[in-house]
């Protein structure tokens, strides 16, 4: 009976010690979940993660970057195979498509050369590039699934040393609370590295106005006004 209660001691410290370290989920403005403070958080979970982040050097650096591109075009419908071509050149993909509307990822690396060759199929008229760092939120995910995954070895380690069925059961359910969290940790991992990994481009195409018969004439009588009057 003693022993019993000392194993059933040990899983609540092993409980309460894998939750200190738990963050609240929230939503960035960037479309995938991060971990805000929580009142709840270890100490030495804040120490690793301050260190993981300064000692990122340039290169380690997490940047989610999303470029807008808007460009006059003469015809929408033709340029969907160069936009395609465009991205599986710089390492991407389509994600969406519509005739004057396009979203295409490419390598975050090669972000710059693709919106260069994006530009040639038209007259630029908006253009946007904006980057956001995430490098803290992927080393706490990092350090919070490297923590969950030691906890979950000494639930493991414990189990070997279950007496009966009821420290079974008990150490069984812990370890599927865990085995849920390291793969929802996983996961959000998985999509931070998603999205620094590739850049996104919002591709809007306008088809340039083309003038009639009598505004061909007036386009004319327009230059000739400005010949006389304007010199470059």
């Amino acid at each position: 009976m003693q022993n019993t209660l000392t194993f059933f001691i040990f899983i609540s410290f092993l409980f309460l010690f894998s939750c200190s370290s738990s963050k609240k989920m929230a939503s960035s403005d960037s479309g995938y979940a991060v971990y805000s403070g929580g009142y709840g958080e270890d100490r030495a979970l804040s120490k690793q993660k301050a260190s993981k982040f300064q000692e990122a050097t340039e290169e380690d650096r997490k940047v989610v970057y999303n470029a807008s591109l808007s460009l006059e075009v003469k015809e929408t419908g033709t340029q969907q195979e160069r936009v395609m071509a465009t991205a599986k050149k710089y390492g991407g993909y389509v994600l969406r498509t519509s005739e004057s509307n396009y979203t295409i990822r490419v390598v975050s690396d090669s972000l710059k050369s693709a919106l260069n060759s994006l530009s040639t199929l038209g007259k630029i008229s908006n253009k946007t590039i904006s980057g956001q760092d995430v490098t803290e939120e992927f080393a706490d995910l990092e350090i919070r699934l490297d923590n969950a995954e030691k906890t979950r070895q000494r639930y493991l380690e414990l189990l070997k040393k279950a007496q009966n069925v009821a420290e079974v059961l008990a150490v069984e359910k812990e370890l599927d609370r865990l085995n849920l969290r390291i793969e929802q940790l996983k996961g959000r991992l998985n999509r931070l590295q998603e999205v620094t990994t590739y850049a996104t481009i919002y591709l809007y195409l306008e088809e340039k106005v083309k003038p009639g018969p009598l505004g061909y004439i007036f386009v004319g009588f327009y230059k000739g006004i400005k010949f006389l009057f304007i010199r470059d």
